[in-house]
């Protein structure tokens, strides 16, 4: 099955994605996007051909985006604005210049610039790291922050979570539980930089998957991958609607994955080998949640 044809059904199941983008919509649409590494490819392609079909930005036809790792790095570009990050919030811009309707805010990336990133500039992400421990061991950090934090700079600058052009909601964790970033709590608390973070940090953050990155530090507090968790924040992005007092019978959810760990199928004694389960549990548990996700 082609790409295209994927897409068509992810189009077709969203009957109303041409309407506004306001409160009066028939439907409170969210977007949830999974983590997964360099698989984030997938859905970057299939929102591309969404962008291309309806001649809108994702930001235009969803009420909230949800994405854990990778899936987070594509929920912020699809959101952050192009324009000056000079305001506290996006609401507080549009006081100001009266004249600006939302339907004319547009994001820093459209979904196939995001494309072009995986494509051209996914080996940025990872900067191998020299130390001498790392050469001999799996257990330490493989590779530096020094990549992705240059990318995340680049793109996103001084951008904070209440920039946002809609409800993000961004998964973490942090000392042995989830932790959620949102615009919704950011905006509560504009001039909080501890709640209303950086897009940087965020990223920074939810991406910091552990054996490969360090934790990342915000304040005291060190975060790291939100997969570990929350890798399909589909169910987690529902309950924040909820909190926001949406009523239920108006959310829907389009979740997309970016494929399942499948160890090897030709060697079913594997599952008994102690070796075995020290290189791939986390792997294990990450596709566990997502099924679980799934099957809600």
């Amino acid at each position: 099955m082609t790409c295209n044809t994927e897409a068509l059904k992810l189009i077709y199941k969203i009957d109303n994605l041409k309407n506004s983008h306001n409160d009066d919509s028939p439907s409170y649409k969210i977007l949830s996007i999974d983590g997964g590494g360099i698989r984030g490819i997938l859905p970057a392609l299939w929102l591309s051909e969404i962008e291309y079909r309806t001649h809108r930005p994702i930001s235009h036809l969803f009420n909230m985006i949800a994405g854990t790792s990778t899936g987070g790095f594509i929920a912020t570009g699809l959101s952050a604005p192009k324009f000056k990050p000079i305001y506290e919030t996006i609401n507080e811009y549009t006081e100001d210049h009266i004249e600006y309707e939302y339907s004319k805010f547009v994001p820093i990336f459209s979904a196939s610039e995001l494309l072009n990133i995986y494509k051209n500039e996914s080996n940025k992400l990872f900067s191998k790291s020299t130390s001498w421990i790392n050469i001999f061991s799996n257990v330490h950090d493989r590779y530096t922050d020094e990549g992705r934090s240059t990318m995340f700079k680049k793109y996103f600058g001084k951008t904070r979570l209440s920039h946002s052009l809609i409800e993000l909601v961004i998964p973490t964790a942090n000392k042995n539980c989830s932790h959620l970033f949102t615009r919704y709590d950011a905006c509560k608390n504009s001039k909080n930089n501890e709640i209303n973070n950086t897009f940087v940090d965020i990223l920074m953050a939810t991406t910091a998957s552990p054996t490969f990155f360090p934790p990342h530090k915000i304040g005291n507090k060190a975060f790291i991958d939100g997969g570990m968790y929350l890798n399909n924040p589909a169910s987690t992005a529902y309950d924040e609607a909820i909190r926001y007092n949406v009523p239920k019978e108006k959310i829907s959810v389009l979740s997309l994955g970016t494929g399942c760990y499948l160890p090897d199928p030709s060697n079913p004694d594997q599952y008994s080998n102690l070796l075995f389960w020290t290189q791939n549990q986390p792997k294990m548990m990450i596709s566990a949640q997502e099924y679980e996700t799934n099957r809600k």
